[in-house]
């Protein structure tokens, strides 16, 4: 449910939003939520289809999952983040929503930028997804983590792509108003999740059946690549 929630929750606020959008009074140009109805059905779907390719029962996905409990403070720890401070997460990404479906601005500079940033982020996540499912199909009874490609950056390029396309989200509202400042509070806290709780149990579980990985996990900061300032 974690995994997936992050791919589904766009498509849900759009869909909240569209439903209120039929009741505002208030003029709004239609094209800039249109713009953000293709990003985000781009980024979503795609996105749940890599990962419904990614594993085949149930089981495959549960064994590949890093957060196992493995006590009651564990198990705790993981329910807090999981239900409740990651959602609170996205949901303070995705407000910029609202001003995007209410703008009366027609498109501008800036979302011509927002596009391009967020066409980079999905290009740059499907490079990603596409490495480690092709990887996964050499090595079927070999577990193996990526070195190439973009790995050769850092060692989680499959979640860097979310803040990139996060961030160009924001040039859509076209005015940097309270929206924008909770949606960048809402990417850090998000980066921060990925930083201090998902890495650390990710890099864990490699070295406990790939120990190499110490030597990769030295050379390759995890996800932004300024190698000396390890981020």
């Amino acid at each position: 449910m974690s995994e997936i929630f992050p791919h589904l929750a766009p498509l849900l606020y759009i869909l909240y939003w569209q439903i209120y959008i039929q009741n505002y009074e208030n003029y709004h140009d239609p094209l800039p939520a249109l713009l953000l109805l293709f990003l985000t059905a781009l980024w979503s779907l795609r996105k749940l289809f890599f990962w419904q390719r990614s594993w085949k029962t149930l089981r495959d996905l549960a064994e590949d999952s890093v957060f196992k409990a493995k006590g009651n403070f564990d198990f705790s720890m993981n329910t807090l983040m999981h239900f409740i401070v990651l959602p609170a997460i996205i949901f303070f990404i995705f407000i910029p929503f609202q001003a995007i479906f209410t703008r009366e601005t027609a498109l501008n500079f800036t979302d011509i930028v927002g596009l391009l940033i967020c066409l980079t982020a999905i290009f740059w996540d499907s490079a990603a997804e596409q490495h480690r499912l092709l990887l996964r199909s050499q090595h079927k009874f070999e577990v193996r983590y990526p070195t190439s490609g973009l790995w050769r950056l850092v060692r989680y390029p499959e979640h860097v792509g979310f803040l990139i396309f996060c961030l160009g989200l924001i040039f859509l509202t076209d005015s940097f108003e309270m929206y924008s400042y909770y949606s960048l509070i809402g990417i850090f806290c998000y980066y921060a999740y990925l930083r201090f709780w998902f890495v650390p149990r990710k890099d864990a579980h490699w070295i406990s059946i790939r120990p190499e990985y110490i030597s990769y996990k030295k050379r390759k900061p995890p996800l932004i690549p300024i190698k000396f300032m390890n981020l």
